[in-house]
């Protein structure tokens, strides 16, 4: 019966929300996303979860329930076979999707899960050992059809 009835998402409070949860947060140092984060987001964004597999529909619940706390906007629901996305849209337009993943193209079991027992709270959220995320950022810069040049410079910085 919770209800926020405002056109932003409370991030802090989601990100909080989900410490119960096996995650981290990949790729989140990127320029669009605001110093300021989670108090404030990059509107028609997205944020990259990955969740633990054990975690995952538990998971995936929350983010049902959260999203239900959002009544100004149109949720829609991307399935896929190893996570989901929900997006947050206003007039058809993104607002801000999560995208949840347990797993990912070109990116072991194994290595998901030393991700996941390697993450570090910064900021109130889980991220990753710079050692794990470089793995994602190789994945996101070389199997994209539009490599995003943010994340070449983030592996030649941290690399």
């Amino acid at each position: 019966s919770y209800k926020l009835n405002r056109n932003l998402l409370n991030m802090e409070f989601f990100l909080s929300s989900i410490n119960q949860f096996k995650y981290f947060i990949s790729k989140i140092d990127v320029p669009y996303v605001p110093t300021e984060f989670p108090e404030k987001y990059a509107i028609g964004k997205d944020l990259d979860i990955i969740v633990s597999k054990d975690n995952f529909e538990p998971f995936k619940n929350f983010c049902e329930l959260y999203s239900k706390t959002y009544p100004y906007f149109e949720i829609v629901w991307e399935k896929s076979d190893n996570g989901f996305g929900i997006r947050f849209e206003e007039g058809g337009k993104l607002h801000f999707k999560l995208d949840v993943r347990y797993s990912v193209s070109h990116i072991s079991e194994q290595h998901i899960i030393e991700s996941l027992n390697n993450r570090i709270l910064h900021n109130g959220y889980y991220i990753t050992k710079n050692k794990f995320e470089k793995v994602f950022r190789e994945v996101a810069y070389k199997y994209r059809n539009r490599p995003k040049p943010w994340h070449k410079d983030w592996l030649d910085k941290n690399g």
